[in-house]
């Protein structure tokens, strides 16, 4: 690995910015492609990349969320002899495809398809390019996996019943779909009904449909049901004997006092199910005990497991880190003097940091002593041992796993850390990071625990005029030799070469190979369109907060612009988002379509994104009016706005910002709305749609009431036990102090409910003020259909033609 190394980058051919380039439109937004993940294989041969798109090629435009899926090709390129990649194998249009993991050898892979109301698993061989089909609906894997390799012959797979889509692929579409049939029975003198409970009667809410474990044969698909259950997530032991799942059990009760939240509340109990997978004994180590989601690591020395778990009652700190041996025989493992962190992921899911050190378990935990710090613990028969005490900032999770120790990536540099608790500081210059490899099926839990082991992870260095790899974390490799320009992202390391990324200012990607010979190969392009195109250009606008903090926000201009000429600017708010560089919604090729900035900008406004953040338990609406403002007051002393010509386009808790300003300032000439909250007291108990059809999905209320008593409606209760915190952080409450003209959108599925635009409009319409309402049906929380995403366009551009005229 050198002559790759020296010349990597040196072979890249430029293209020029053609001269005659046009605005950015929504109709090129539906011509937008995307790379949205890849790895190469156990062995460094294969690479697979899974891109999806065109977006307006989907079949269908009604999985909320996965209308992506629809559009998804495998691709593969043989990194031994590089060319351009090629399909995996054959791919049907309007199916959709999406890779699995790789067969240990490297040999095979897990992939599945979509299409119609299925979605099925396969294995292809990556060589020849064959693929078996198999008719089995597998669980997605949205926490851990559902699907793990055996061995190179064998499967084990989280099944749901066949053609049972699991939730989130068939959510808002199944219930639109399936509805006139309920309708069509009650019109024929049948009964159509669904039971929800609570109390005494919680027992006639569905339970979650249960799934089974597979053993599949990988040749002929054959499959043997092992046992059966709530599953969702499953971990195979080192010795290939025992396999690990989580389930979904029992409703769990509301809590009594204080808000309700993913944190301390989540709505089932989860727990641990452990199969022998030589006798077929399944057991339940704990009956009782509800388990956090993301913790379920094996020792790779034993069959030992950690899992982290209370019992019925318990708060989540006073949880214990749990041993689980073979057999089901558990150990609590909290030292005294030690508190396990509890930390939360950014959906508000709570989860334990643990892996193994030699045989011991890892924690990490905060010393009882006054002002304890965080630190990583050991914990042995002799005590807890610090390991993280020499590290200035211990992080928050570690980076790899070795034999002879672990691997931590600290602010200031990569640190190794013995079994004895000796830890080593090899690197300590700034630009150092480490590269992971990729990995398919792969859900949250692998975001935050299970590192991967040191040989999937390198060690990048970067200076300002080269970059330096070092494979499986050897710093000391003779292969780590120098290239040039470090502009270039690392994205894969074989043992063949590396795999790098340019993404150039008009969004245009290019994925390329460097050999050992030192040979450049393209891999592939995405959206070399948007080369056509001009966009918009972003600097900062900075501005001191309300407590005299520095605040930055982003300013768009259309390109082209003259400096000196003041244009008409939209603002788009969203409540606690805090930018240090320019959003990632605002570069060219992201298709976040509502409201897309580079769209707004092609149109001849000028487009800000003002940073918002917020304190924690704050009222939403407290000073919120006012941060907006003094981000806009300092976007127009810089010369290019027309005061006289702001709007403010909020979607979703941004929506709610809008209407909040609309009660509160005249100073915008245009509000709209798009899926916002209008009414903190209906929503509270506001009902989506889907889990109005199928409670086995969760009950109705359940998101909306943790959204408002401890997300970001930050009510901190229920409206009975604060009324008047709901009444005054409720704009439709102050409807009677709008006197801007407000364009309220909102999708009939939604699951924030369209009542609550409706009640705003309703509100404005009964005093015979200027407002719209616009209610697109068969739409989610963000339009998808390109149909409808036109006409909503067009009609904004419209609104804003007439509010904003040109002075």
């Amino acid at each position: 690995m050198r002559a790759w190394l020296r010349s990597l980058l040196l072979g890249l051919t430029m293209l020029a910015t053609p001269v005659h380039a046009r605005p950015f439109t929504v109709d090129d937004l539906f011509d937008l492609s995307s790379v949205e993940a890849y790895a190469a294989d156990p062995t460094g041969r294969w690479l697979v990349i899974q891109t999806s798109g065109p977006y307006g090629s989907a079949p269908s435009f009604d999985d909320f969320g996965y209308v992506e899926l629809r559009t998804s090709r495998l691709l593969m390129a043989d990194l031994t002899a590089p060319a351009p990649a090629k399909p995996l194998f054959a791919q049907e249009a309007g199916i959709g495809y999406a890779p699995g993991p790789f067969s240990p050898d490297g040999r095979r892979m897990v992939v599945f398809r979509r299409y119609g109301r299925s979605w099925d698993l396969g294995v292809a061989t990556l060589e020849s390019g064959d693929v078996r089909w198999w008719p089995i609906t597998p669980e997605l894997a949205l926490y851990g996996r559902t699907v793990q390799w055996r061995s190179n012959s064998e499967l084990l797979v989280i099944a749901r019943p066949y053609d049972d889509l699991p939730r989130h692929l068939r959510f808002g579409s199944e219930w639109m779909r399936d509805l006139p049939a309920r309708w069509a029975k009650t019109a024929s003198g049948g009964a159509s009904v669904t039971a929800i409970g609570s109390g005494r009667f919680e027992t006639v809410t569905d339970l979650p449909a249960v799934n089974t474990l597979l053993n599949v044969n990988a040749s002929d698909g054959s499959a043997t049901a092992l046992v059966s259950g709530g599953f969702f997530d499953l971990e195979l032991s080192p010795s290939g004997r025992y396999a690990a799942l989580l389930e979904d059990l029992e409703p769990l009760p509301r809590p009594e006092h204080g808000a309700y939240s993913a944190r301390t509340a989540p709505l089932r109990r989860r727990n641990l199910r452990l199969v022998d997978l030589t006798t077929g004994l399944a057991t339940t180590p704990c009956q009782h005990c509800d388990l956090l989601t993301h913790l379920l690591t094996w020792s790779p020395r034993a069959d030992r497991l950690l899992v982290f778990g209370r019992r019925p009652g318990e708060a989540w700190e006073d949880g214990r880190l749990t041993l689980v041996e073979p057999g089901g025989v558990t150990r609590g493992l909290n030292p005294a003097g030690l508190r396990p962190v509890i930390s939360v992921t950014g959906e508000g899911i709570p989860y334990v940091s643990a892996d193994w050190l030699g045989g011991k378990p890892v924690v990490r935990a905060q010393s009882t002593l006054p002002d304890g710090r965080i630190d990583w613990y050991r914990l042995t028969k002799a005590g807890p041992r610090n390991l993280t005490a020499r590290f200035p900032t211990p992080p928050r999770q570690i980076a790899a796993r070795a034999t002879a120790g672990l691997w931590f990536e600290g602010v200031d540099g990569v640190w190794g850390v013995a079994p004895a608790g000796h830890s080593v500081r090899f690197t300590q210059r700034a630009g150092i990071s480490l590269l992971r490899a990729g990995t398919f099926g792969q859900g949250q839990r692998f975001d935050v625990n299970a590192p991967p082991p040191a040989s999937a992870v390198a060690v990048i260095d970067r200076t300002q005029s080269e970059v330096r790899v070092s494979p499986g974390l050897d710093l000391l490799a003779p292969g780590s030799v120098s290239v040039t320009d470090p502009t270039e992202t690392l994205e894969v390391v074989s043992p063949h070469g590396v795999v790098t990324r340019r993404r150039d200012a008009s969004g245009y990607d290019r994925f390329a190979f460097v050999g050992d010979d030192g040979r450049h190969t393209a891999l592939l392009n995405i959206n070399p369109q948007l080369q056509t195109f001009d966009f918009a250009t972003v600097s900062p606008v900075r501005h001191a907060g309300g407590a005299g903090q520095p605040v930055v926000g982003w300013l768009y201009l259309p390109a082209g612009h003259r400096p000196g000429v003041r244009l008409p600017l939209v603002v788009i708010p969203y409540p606690g988002d805090a930018y240090t560089r320019p959003p990632s919604s605002g570069e060219p090729g992201w298709f976040g379509p509502f409201p897309n900035i580079q769209v707004l900008a092609a149109q001849g406004y000028a487009v800000l994104v003002p940073s918002l953040p917020r304190a924690p338990g704050e009222e939403p609406a407290s000073g919120l009016t006012g941060q907006i403002l003094d981000t806009v007051d300092a976007a127009i002393a810089g010369g290019d706005i027309d005061p006289k010509r702001v709007a403010l386009w909020g979607h979703s808790f941004g929506g709610f910002a809008a209407l909040v300003a609309a009660t509160q300032t005249d100073r915008f000439m245009a509000i709209i709305a798009s899926a916002g909250t209008s009414d903190m007291l209906s929503q509270w108990a506001g009902v989506d749609p889907a889990r109005r059809f199928r409670p086995s999905d969760g009950v109705g209320g359940f998101g909306s009431m943790r959204w408002s008593e401890s997300g970001q409606g930050a009510m901190a209760a229920p409206p009975w036990r604060e009324p008047d915190r709901y009444l005054r952080n409720s704009p439709l409450f102050a409807a009677d102090k709008v006197n801007t003209p407000v364009l309220l959108i909102h999708g009939d599925q939604d699951e924030n409910p369209v009542g609550q635009s409706e009640e705003m409009f309703y509100a404005l319409w009964r005093q015979n003020k200027d407002a719209q309402l616009l209610i697109y049906w068969g739409e989610h929380h963000t339009p998808t259909s390109p149909g409808n995403l036109r006409d909503l366009y067009g009609r904004v551009f419209k609104w804003l033609r007439m509010t904003m005229p040109p002075t």
